[in-house]
């Protein structure tokens, strides 16, 4: 019996699960990420192999929140519990080991502005070009990524706007951490939109939106 067997004969006894149950680990992930996929036939949980190092109940717990996920409930356990108190304090543990200089100088200087300076320093490193994942957070690696599209910034003023509205909203997640309660990837709490609006111009989602749009119209020129 495979730890999703487990899963579902422990936490949905009640349930006639005939689809197989798959569990496999992959190197593809980021620091303990994990999903699952499913179709009439299966259910494949896909798990980071950094979770091998960890005990049977945590990996468990993972699959168990990743079933509520799948059937559209909510069910406490012990494994469960164990591995979300897991995920809240990766952040704490995480080795910081890469930190570009100008990103570091825009992430003080936020915040001092807007965190009163309290908030630790992560990993802060550039990512691919892309256009739509302009940036985000890794609570699992403590790490901040950001889009190489904003490259330009330190010797261009428009584009350091930008990326100081990107970093900013990348710095909240760090500040807000893993919250499993809340549906969706983003972790975008109430506190957390609240938080958001802050941000000294209002009007940064709308010049954002533009500064993408010439980045791409740029883009296909020079391919044409």
């Amino acid at each position: 019996m495979n730890l999703a067997e487990k899963a579902v004969q422990e936490l949905f006894p009640e349930r006639d699960e005939t689809r197989q149950l798959i569990v496999k680990y992959s190197g593809k992930f980021s620091s303990f990420n994990a999903n699952v996929k499913y179709s009439s036939t299966y259910l494949q949980f896909s798990l980071s192999r950094d979770f091998l190092e960890l005990s049977e109940e945590v990996r468990q717990g993972v699959i168990e929140y990743l079933l509520c996920k799948v059937y559209g409930t909510r069910k406490k356990s012990t494994n469960q519990d164990l591995y979300h108190a897991f995920m809240k304090n990766l952040s704490n543990v995480a080795r910081i080991e890469e930190k570009d200089d100008y990103l570091l100088q825009r992430f003080q200087l936020i915040n001092e502005q807007y965190f009163n300076g309290m908030l630790s320093e992560p990993n802060l490193r550039w990512g691919k070009q892309a256009y739509r994942k302009l940036g985000h957070y890794e609570y699992a690696a403590d790490t901040i990524v950001i889009s190489s599209i904003f490259r330009q910034a330190p010797t261009d003023e428009k584009t350091e706007e930008m990326l100081d509205f990107v970093l900013y909203h990348e710095m909240l997640h760090k500040k807000h951490q893993y919250n499993h309660r809340v549906q969706g990837a983003h972790h975008h709490t109430k506190a957390f939109k609240e938080d958001e609006k802050k941000w000294h111009d209002q009007q940064a989602e709308k010049k954002l939106s533009w500064f993408l749009s010439k980045k791409r119209l740029k883009k296909m020129l020079l391919s044409w």
